[in-house]
């Protein structure tokens, strides 16, 4: 009996043992930093020649450490907006992760798609010296500064407003309405990168009168008179701006 016991208690105890290690792992997983990937749901369906569109992806999430070369291969869940619209070049038809290999470049929609019902779009010059374009993206927030006063040529113009003018959504860059990663997988040659597309915006249906800031912004172009203007990113997360 007294060996029966013993054995028991040992098997209990591995359980236990099992157990805790399991809960173990599992919560090291948890604490890993992790990456943000597409897929594709079965339940979409999707047939070649088909057009993505967002309810037919998932996000899956995987500890960056066993990531491996998915960060070059495939397609990143903050790059969804860059591939709606795309089409798909081959059949899903269980849950798989999108590949840059799988896409073509998407269709974009056109400008007037994308603005609000008392918006208009608005062509900036930025500054080519010191903006990177690769580092912006369509949908981003940014705000704006005036460019060194040693540049603006003519001495009687109105001051510049103080301080950023913003924050203003980027629409295009240049001719780009992507992700520069997902379309240079897909041989796209940026155009005009210095020139961002943005909406302004006006108080009343009526159209008559711009809201303060889209007016600063107006003010702003007068005063730079051509010169490219400087630009900062607006956090994701925070109120604060990350200058580039």
């Amino acid at each position: 009996m007294k060996g029966a016991q013993g054995l028991a208690i040992a098997a209990g105890l591995a359980v236990v043992g099992a157990v805790c290690n399991w809960f173990y792992i599992s919560r090291k997983a948890q604490d890993l930093e992790k990456e943000s990937f597409l897929y594709v749901k079965a339940t979409a369906k999707i047939r070649p020649g088909d057009v993505f569109k967002e309810e037919h992806f998932g996000r899956v999430e995987i500890p960056r450490k066993f990531a491996g070369n998915l960060s070059k291969l495939a397609v990143r869940w903050s790059e969804l907006n860059t591939v709606k619209g795309g089409v798909a070049t081959r059949a899903y038809t269980d849950n798989q992760l999108l590949l840059y290999s799988d896409l073509t470049t998407p269709t974009a929609n056109s400008l007037a798609e994308q603005l609000g019902p008392n918006e208009i779009s608005q062509e900036v010059l930025v500054d080519s010296t010191t903006f990177i374009s690769e580092n912006y993206n369509p949908g981003d927030k940014v705000l704006f500064f005036p460019p060194p006063a040693s540049r603006v040529r003519v001495a009687t113009k109105n001051p510049a407003p103080e301080g950023g003018v913003g924050p203003f959504r980027i629409l295009r860059i240049g001719s780009r309405a992507g992700s520069m990663r997902v379309l240079r997988a897909r041989g796209y040659r940026d155009t005009r990168g210095n020139v961002l597309v943005v909406p302004l915006t006006y108080k009343n249906t009526d159209k008559k009168e711009l809201d303060e800031e889209s007016k600063k912004l107006k003010q702003l172009l007068e005063y730079a008179g051509g010169q490219g203007l400087g630009v900062s990113i607006q956090s994701a997360s925070k109120s604060e701006p990350k200058k580039r």
